[in-house]
């Protein structure tokens, strides 16, 4: 396998030094070149880490260079696509249980269980009760009363 980094080499944040990387990457048969952008007398943020891009490449089998340019750049990249690549085995997994029905069966459950639940508590109340014969007295006054009163 073959990687190629555009970088000052300037090590900002990793969690893992550059060098130790450039030994697990070697460990792994993974082969790094290096290209270095800019000026190379340059300091501050600016500044190039030729020391740590050389040594990364070094130590994966890989190629440093430097390009100052564009068009020392696109030799480089001329360079890169000339060297002998191999093809690298991946491996992937992929579930081979379909598992999308299992929130569509609980979103069904759930809407199940709603409207059971309104027709059980939502219902009329005179349902199911015994009619008595007497149902002006329970209502109350009718509406003809009301209005003569």
């Amino acid at each position: 396998m073959c990687s190629s980094r555009i970088t000052d080499g300037n090590d900002t944040t990793s969690k893992v030094p550059p060098a130790k990387a450039a030994e697990i990457a070697r460990d792994k048969r993974i082969v790094i070149h290096t290209v270095a952008v800019g000026d190379p007398r340059a300091a501050g943020e600016d500044a190039l880490d030729v020391d740590t891009l050389k040594k990364v490449a070094t130590t994966t089998g890989g190629l440093y260079a430097h390009a100052a340019n564009r068009a020392q750049l696109n030799e480089i990249y001329g360079k890169l696509d000339k060297r002998e690549t191999h093809k690298a085995e991946t491996e992937s997994h992929r579930s081979r249980r379909d598992v999308f029905w299992w929130p569509l069966a609980l979103g069904v459950f759930v809407s199940a269980l709603q409207h059971t639940l309104q027709l059980v508590f939502d219902r009329p109340r005179s349902r199911g009760r015994p009619s008595s014969g007497n149902e002006e007295s329970e209502r109350g006054a009718t509406t003809n009363e009301r209005v003569a009163a």
